[in-house]
């Protein structure tokens, strides 16, 4: 299997309202058009789905530009996993990835690479936070793959 979603020039900040706390990163993605056993949960941005069977080993990569609406912030990123049989969800601890923002006028990169246990309708998504207040975050542009290994 495999899912890739990607947006480009992406205007749209991710509001923080409590600083430390990971919200779902803002803006429209688009699917590559290549998906096998994966979706966007239809039209749901930033997210793919598995929507095959067995229980898969998942490895993902998502890389980003960003941006942050204040000086001298520390950005953190990290995956969430939606369990559809259990229905909750969790961000990925070991997912996380950290940048420092000096300047408004700085977009900074980040590459997160993970893996997750899936099951049919479980779904993957990127998070954000900034660690220092609540200033907003911008992802400017993404690049997100999953890719399904036989478990």
């Amino acid at each position: 299997g495999f899912g890739e979603a990607a947006m480009q020039n992406n205007v749209t900040a991710t509001t923080i309202s409590v600083s430390g706390t990971y919200y779902k990163a803002a803006g429209t993605t688009a699917l590559s058009g290549s998906e096998y056993l994966f979706n966007d949960d239809s039209a749901t941005s930033n997210r793919l789905r598995y929507t095959g069977a067995p229980e898969k080993l998942v490895m993902c990569t998502a890389a980003c530009s960003f941006s942050c609406a204040s000086n001298n912030q520390q950005i953190s990123f990290k995956a969430y996993l939606y369990d559809d049989s259990g229905a909750s969800g969790a961000v990925i601890d070991d997912s996380l990835v950290t940048q420092f923002v000096q300047s408004t006028s700085d977009t900074m990169t980040v590459t997160l690479a993970f893996h997750a246990h899936m099951a049919n309708n479980d779904y993957i998504e990127i998070h954000v936070t900034n660690e220092t207040s609540t200033a907003t975050v911008t992802l400017v542009d993404l690049s997100f793959h999953a890719m399904a290994y036989i478990k």
